[in-house]
């Protein structure tokens, strides 16, 4: 039955429209985006409103939409609006999908707006008022954007128009602001109809390449075909519109221009629409006009016209125009209250339908559950008139239903398809072209209807009864128990004759909790051998249900009445010393060790129909079981019960129960529980020996059985008990022996399943140390470790998968460096490892111990470099789950300092830098230059770098760089080669080769210098920027062009191709001041009485700052007579002195060292008392001149000793001339600093 369920409530919807029009007036002034759920209006004031039902709660499945932006156009108002979805495969630092809303305007603009409602771009094309906007995309996002305005259709493509949006959205991420930003260079190409009179819609389709639909001329349908034997670039041009004088058209054009686009089309006519109908003879398909309407045709023009249709009637105008989702149909609406079905390719009217006006139009589509793909589109007729909404199969001309609209007032919001079904999935949901029902209060419906009921019902009163019957039906079987309404439900149960009727009746029987024999043998006399009405596959699945159904009642009559009559035994497993190895480690695998209490007494009809897979849509004629762990849960169970009846396991071969099926359920309850229930174990073996023994005496093909045994068991993560089940297997395949004396040769399955047991005892304490969780006070607290169960298959899955999740379950217990060096640095032969484990959690020294017995199996994949580059890789990307921790990445770090195989290490640098840092760093610079700030919002959501971890960030950013450029120098060391093997043999058919991180490490490109140093210089100044707050620093402004374009470039593209010119003088003024300003945040951070490791970390930064100034052709003399000032304003004599001794032109310095001594003189002056400048005498007039025109600069040393003055004069004298100026003003600060020091000592006498 068809339903309408609602699925959202815009709030404050009904204030954006006038309530005194009609509410479809704006049907065609909404889009509505459910994949990104999102609507947008057209508002009364020509205003634009955006609602979005993004993060907000969703109550009894109906989601909230709220205005989230308002688009108001300066000096302008919106005409119409579309939402186009963004897409992308390339690379983009925003990612993901995101939505532009498109706004038509009153002047002929199309404006561009992001979610928030801040404007990208802006397009001018028309003269007059856009009338429409919309998008024709196909699977593998290739189309155009559509605007239209009178009869004028303007195109771009989609990916071009990609491009300019995200960068537009780039640009306004990084400098928020909302101003209308300027048209865009866009290849927009130009489509004219040439109209006839009084054009209300037009359909303008391209044959087989893209899509989309024009209603009222907002929108358009385009698709191309090439026709045989034209020219390569010709195609076909199909036109369709609907209006008055002709009321319907439909003309074929040749288009040979090589802009293979149509820049003038004609449109024709044929006979009167009310002749058709009444000769019943359509003039159609006509490459030459009728006579008698010659005289009415427009001049057609000189483009080529194949082949004319028309529909004329002078008397009928058309108001609207609908394309079906397979593009297959139009359906038209006039103002004489008809509908038209129309032909879409030949332009042909199927049906009229009489009677409805004020009316609106869309289309849903409804597919088959059953796999085979078919769907059927039904025509949705909304009448604002009656206030109903009717659904019609466009196959047989006949209204499925009809019900009132909810809340009555409304319009019906449909498209044709923003992006054509493909052969993959584009990502936009199916929900985007089914048609939904908005009324005025803002309640957003959709309309749904099954398949079944689409196709079969050809009358409303004959569904009505059957679906009354369908609900007696069920009525009956919800209340059913024994005996109860019997003839009742076989006499309704005779009505039915729809296949799809039939099939739900069965599948309500099975699904009854009550069902018994009496029930199931009335449904089969009733259904069986009878033809209904519907697909004849479908009669015929019924049938072949309706005999497993039987055949399941054949099985519970024997469990019930010979379960007590049972002669048999359970066969008791042999012992073996090779078992004696899973009880050291069963305690870590805590599975179920339950014993469930499972009685045949107490078996139901009803729970074999509903863990059996009796209603199946195949041929397949054996019973299957239900997919899913209950139902296999229960088999396991019903097996376990029946284990010693010899008989049950024939009986299901003779009903055609599929064994596999079977034996699966068996494995699966082995899997998920202990191997410590001893009666469970012996069971199981029992049962497998019974189906065994069964497959073999039916003659069957025990191979594929066998084949599926073994894959289940390799699937497993419960080791132990897979070790059982392949120990099983090959005892109950080995050839039994007449004498202990006698010599058997044993079979292949044998000897397969011999080396599974192998196999699995070797990976046995690899499992078990993946399930624990080490518990040691001195490593950090993690009690929400993970803990990684593997299978045997999974190990196998791909290259070096052993080393990478023991590497991602050491991150997950915190283990550094050092442990692993503890474990793995000496090699051993024997294992160490003695304990059991009775729980899960073990000590530091039993995990480590552990750890070492593991590499005697796995060599390769446990040897320490190829372990060391793994936890690295892997501690970095746990860091990516958790930005906010420094600590992550100083252990990241300290396992990358740990690896000694240098071109391994060099390798893993690389891989770090492309995958993990690069973008970031390109993405903060990007941010900083844009803003001048890196605000914390950003920083995390475009970089992923919490702010309390953005100095380990740099640092190890700078690490990994400096490991690459040291690889380039030349050495003279030794080589230390990382030893791999080709393979790891464990036994025969299983082998783990070598670690794919270690491969790709080992074999990436050697990259360019000149590159590397570029990204390097690029983290330092990011670096001192953040560090020091040089927020008015612009971090790719301190590059040329050339270097700007190669940072944005991969590590290892060529640094040459762009053209190396000089830096320019704004550059250069500007890397001028980031170098000063970064000293000076380095000494202000210094200290007056530091420690060794703050002038360690002071001195690294000036060597840094040396080497980028190097890199910029900047002479480090600037770099040191910077360093020498800061550190005499801060005080640090003893250390200027040392760093002015490597200065090469001191004199140079001279100037600004005696503004400093000039500085650091008024400083002391200032701080005298009156008495002892009473006593001090007079300062020369020149000195006093001098130090009144000094700058007013604040010195940040507070130990301003008249010694320490005195010391640096008599320095900078040495650098200046003897009869000069500056010598004559030095040396009257000696006087002055002189006769303050014995005023200050006779002072000192005086007072004591």
């Amino acid at each position: 039955m068809a339903f309408m369920s609602e699925k959202a409530v815009l709030h404050n919807f009904d204030s954006f429209f006038n309530k005194d029009e009609a509410v479809e007036k704006y049907a065609g002034h909404v889009s509505f985006l459910p994949s990104h759920n999102l609507l947008a209006i057209v508002t009364s004031d020509g205003d634009t409103v955006v609602f979005s039902g993004k993060n907000t709660t969703t109550q009894d499945g109906v989601q909230s939409f709220k205005p989230k932006a308002s688009i108001v156009l300066d000096n302008d108002v919106a005409t119409c609006v579309h939402l186009l979805p963004v897409a992308s495969k390339r690379t983009s630092f925003i990612g993901g999908s995101w939505c532009t809303v498109v706004v038509g305007t009153q002047t002929g603009d199309v404006v561009f707006h992001n979610e928030e409602g801040l404007p990208l771009l802006r397009q001018n094309l028309f003269t007059q008022a856009v009338s429409g906007v919309c998008t024709s995309i196909n699977a593998a996002l290739e189309g155009y954007l559509y605007a239209t305005s009178g009869p004028v259709v303007n195109m771009v493509g989609y990916g071009e128009l990609v491009v300019e949006l995200e960068g537009r959205f780039n640009t306004l991420i990084l400098s928020p602001g909302g101003r209308i930003p300027p048209s865009a260079a866009l290849g927009w190409k130009s489509l004219r109809l040439q109209q006839v009179k009084n054009t209300q819609a037009v359909a303008v389709t391209h044959h087989g390449v893209v899509e989309c639909h024009f209603d009222q001329l907002e929108r358009c349908t385009i698709e191309r075909y090439g026709s045989r034997g034209e020219v390569s670039n010709a195609s076909n041009v199909l036109v369709s519109s609907v209006g008055s004088d002709p009321f319907y058209n439909l003309t074929v054009s040749r288009e040979t221009t090589q802009t293979n686009l149509v820049t003038d089309l004609a449109v024709a006519v044929a006979s009167k629409f009310g002749k058709m109908l009444s000769d019943n003879v359509p003039f159609w398909s006509s490459r030459t006009p009728a006579d008698a309407e010659t005289d009415h045709m427009p001049k057609i023009s000189s483009l080529g016209v194949f082949a004319q249709h028309g529909l004329f009637d002078r008397d009928r105008l058309g108001t609207h125009l609908c394309l079906s989702p397979s593009k297959r149909f139009i359906a038209l609406a006039d103002g004489l209250a008809r509908i038209i079905l129309t032909d879409t390719v030949t332009g042909v009217p199927l049906y009229v339908i009489k009677g409805y006006r004020r009316v609106q139009l869309g289309w849903i589509t409804s597919a088959s559950l059953d796999g085979s793909g078919r769907q059927v589109e039904l025509l949705v007729v909304y009448s604002a008139k009656l206030m109903q909404i009717e659904l019609w199969n466009t196959r047989k001309a006949s209204r499925v239903t009809a019900f009132n609209a909810p809340e009555g007032l409304g319009m019906l919001l449909y498209n044709s398809g923003n992006f054509a079904k493909g052969p993959r999935d584009d990502g936009f949901a199916s929900a985007d072209r089914q048609t939904y029902f908005l009324t005025k209060n803002g309640r957003l419906y959709d309309i749904r209807i099954s398949f079944s009921e689409a196709l079969d019902f050809e009358d409303i009163n004959e569904m009505q009864g059957h679906l009354d019957d369908l609900a007696e039906v069920k009525k009956i079987l919800g209340e059913y128990c024994p005996g109860y309404n019997l003839d009742r439900f076989e006499k309704l149960l005779k009505r039915f004759k729809r296949v799809s009727l039939v099939q739900q009746i069965v599948k309500m029987v099975c699904d009854c909790p009550a069902v018994d024999e009496s029930l199931v043998e009335i449904l089969i006399k009733t259904l069986k051998g009878k033809n209904f009405r519907g697909a004849r596959k479908a009669t015929v699945r019924i049938q072949g249900n309706l005999s497993r159904i039987a055949r399941l009642v054949d099985l519970h009559q024997h469990l019930k009445e010979s379960y007590t009559s049972w002669q048999g035994e359970l066969r008791d497993l042999p012992t073996s010393s090779d078992l004696h190895t899973m009880n050291k480690f069963k305690g870590v695998f805590d599975y179920d060790a339950k014993d469930y209490c499972f009685r045949l007494s107490d078996l139901c009809l009803g729970e074999l129909l509903t863990n059996f897979a009796v209603l199946v849509d195949t041929v397949e004629t054996k019973i299957g079981i239900e997919q899913g762990e209950e139902a296999e849960s229960f088999v396991a169970r019903l097996l376990w019960a029946a284990a010693e009846n010899e008989d049950f396991f024939r009986l299901m071969q003779e009903q055609e129960i599929c064994m596999w099926s079977v034996t699966s359920c068996l494995l699966h309850g082995l899997f998920s529980s202990s191997i410590s229930v001893k009666e469970r174990m012996t069971q199981t073996f029992t049962a497998l020996g019974h189906i065994l023994a069964e497959v073999r005496a039916q003659n069957e093909n025990v191979e594929p059985f066998l084949t599926e045994v073994y894959e289940k068991i390799t699937e497993t993560e419960n080791i132990p008990a897979a070790m059982l089940a392949s120990f099983m297997m090959r005892t109950l395949l080995s050839p039994e022996k007449v004498s202990l004396l006698e010599d058997i040769e044993e079979s292949l399955e044998c000897k397969v399943f011999a080396g599974l047991f192998n196999q699995l005892q070797s990976i046995l304490p690899l499992a078990a140390l993946l399930r624990c969780r080490i518990k040691d006070e001195t490593l950090p607290a993690n009690e929400y470790a993970k803990t990684f169960p593997i299978s045997l298959k999974g190990l196998s899955k791909s290259e070096g998968h052993i080393s990478d999740i023991v590497s991602q379950w050491i991150c997950e217990q915190r283990l550094n460096h050092e442990h692993l060096r503890k474990a793995l640095g000496r090699p051993s032969v024997v294992p160490c490892f003695e304990d059991t484990l009775d729980t899960s959690t073990i000590s530091l020294d039993a995990a480590l111990q552990l750890l070492k017995d593991i590499r005697i199996t796995f060599p390769v994949s446990l040897q320490l470099e190829t372990l060391l580059a793994n936890c690295c890789w892997s501690y970095l990307c746990l860091w990516n789950q958790n930005i906010h921790d420094a600590e992550i990445l100083s252990w990241s770090m300290g396992f990358l300092r740990a690896i000694q195989a240098y071109k391994l290490k060099e390798g893993l640098c690389h891989m770090i830098w492309k995958s993990h840092l690069q973008v970031r760093v390109i993405a903060m610079a990007r941010i900083m230059e844009q803003s001048g700030i890196l605000p914390d919002a950003q920083l995390e959501h475009h970089v992923q770098v919490g702010r309390c971890a953005l100095g380990k960030f740099f640092s190890f950013c700078s690490t990994i760089l400096d490991i690459i450029i040291e690889s380039m120098l030349p050495s003279e060391d030794a080589e230390i080669l990382c030893p791999l093997l080709k393979e790891e043999v464990l036994s025969a058919g299983f082998a783990e080769g070598n670690p794919s991180l270690i491969s790709q490490a080992l074999n990436l490109p050697q990259v360019l210098r000149d590159t590397v140093h570029l990204h390097y210089s690029l983290v330092t100044i990011l670096a001192y920027c953040t560090q020091f707050n040089l927020d008015e620093t612009r971090p790719l402004s301190l590059f040329d062009s050339a270097a700007q374009s190669a940072l944005s470039e991969d590590l290892c593209e060529v640094y040459q191709r762009y053209n190396q010119s000089g830096p320019a003088g704004a550059v250069s003024a500007h890397r001028m001041t980031f170098l000063r300003r970064t000293i000076e945040g380095c000494v202000q951070r210094l200290p007056e009485v530091y420690m060794p490791e703050e002038l360690l970390e002071c001195q690294a930064c000036v060597t840094r700052l040396i080497d980028l100034a190097h890199s910029w052709d900047i002479d480090t003399d600037v770099i040191n007579k910077e360093y020498v000032l800061q550190l005499y304003s801060g005080g640090h004599d003893q250390l200027a002195k040392e760093i002015m001794s490597q200065v090469s032109d001191r004199r140079a310095m001279a100037d600004s060292l005696i503004i400093m001594i000039g500085l650091r003189v008024r400083a002391l002056l200032g701080q005298i008392d009156r008495d002892t400048c009473e006593k001090l005498g007079v300062v020369s007039t020149r000195l006093n001149r001098w130090m009144a025109e000094l700058p007013d600069k604040i010195l940040r040393c507070t130990t301003n000793s008249t010694a320490s003055i005195l010391s640096l004069v008599q320095s900078v004298l040495l650098l200046v001339a003897e009869s000069s100026l500056e010598a004559q003003l030095l040396n009257d600060v000696v006087l002055v600093l002189t006769n303050l020091q014995s005023v200050k000592a006779v002072g000192a006498e005086v007072d004591k």
